[in-house]
């Protein structure tokens, strides 16, 4: 989570959503610490993915525009399962989808984007596949280093079983936030 003040701005970034970019950006427009106008915020059970409201936002909500980080849930529930690799929880992408699916799998894998972001409410959006062009949109920071992954090709490990499970366990993103 990234917290401006100054701005009255809460950018909330969920896991595999451009959120470590977005915080090396943050970094670079203003690398000086004391001359940051905003706080990272990493003291917390999900260090920098949680979208829980500070108490100075929730007092006065209105004041504050909250924007949060989406992503395709087909690509990132690839994205999750290879950063989940080191910890060899799933060792198939098949294992990975059916214990996401069923909410076994640990909170920060099994979460939606819905999950994540339903209790903040949503102003704005940057989306993963359109990193760049929403975050100049926006007017957050100088977008002068591309997103390293948003064009990275990615072989696409899906099978017609792990589609269809993956698209009912992200029913909610699909519906409320890609529209579809």
């Amino acid at each position: 989570m990234i917290i401006c003040p100054t701005e009255k701005t809460v950018i909330a970034t969920a896991p595999k959503t451009g959120s470590t970019s977005l915080h090396a950006m943050a970094h670079r427009h203003a690398p000086d610490e004391r001359s940051r106008p905003f706080i990272v915020r990493v003291d917390t059970p999900h260090g920098q993915h949680d979208c829980g409201l500070p108490e100075c936002v929730k007092d006065d909500r209105d004041a504050w525009q909250v924007i949060v980080t989406i992503r395709n849930p087909f690509t990132r529930i690839v994205s999750l399962w290879r950063h989940q690799q080191a910890t060899e929880f799933a060792s198939t992408f098949r294992m990975f989808v059916d214990r996401v699916a069923e909410k076994i799998a640990p909170e920060i894998y099994s979460r939606t984007l819905v999950d994540w972001y339903s209790e903040c409410g949503v102003d704005g959006v940057i989306r993963f596949e359109s990193f760049e062009a929403d975050v100049v949109a926006l007017q957050l920071f100088r977008c002068d280093v591309a997103h390293e992954n948003a064009s990275r090709a990615v072989r696409d490990p899906h099978d017609d079983v792990t589609r269809e499970k993956t698209g009912l366990w992200a029913r909610d993103d699909f519906n409320l936030i890609y529209g579809t």
